[in-house]
């Protein structure tokens, strides 16, 4: 496989949010593009909090959503995991998925 085909990952930009409605409805969240743009917006300014998209060829395959946190019971910020999804659909075409978890 051609490095080219291999997905990188980006921190997300407001221009996602077409991309981001699909992949919010596959986790059970069916949401609208509108929505999505007002909600992105805002965690894209939250300092706090952050959206990484995956991206292959030029598609948005992925997102993953994260918060960083204060907690009593931890010495140091802790980030946590809020939303992570990848697209069923099948990869753009060139891209090829190995078994047992590697691209």
């Amino acid at each position: 496989m051609r490095s080219t085909d291999q997905p990188s990952i980006r921190r997300a930009t407001a221009n996602d949010s077409d991309s981001l409605a699909p992949l919010l409805a596959q986790l059970g969240y069916p949401t609208s593009t509108n929505e999505v743009r007002r909600r992105l917006k805002r965690l894209l300014e939250t300092p706090e909090a952050g959206v990484l998209v995956a991206e292959a060829r030029g598609e948005v395959v992925g997102v993953a959503t994260f918060q960083i946190l204060e907690l009593i019971y931890r010495p140091r910020p802790q980030c946590r995991i809020t939303a992570l999804v990848r697209s069923h659909r099948p990869p753009p075409r060139g891209h090829r998925h190995r078994a047992g978890g590697g691209n």
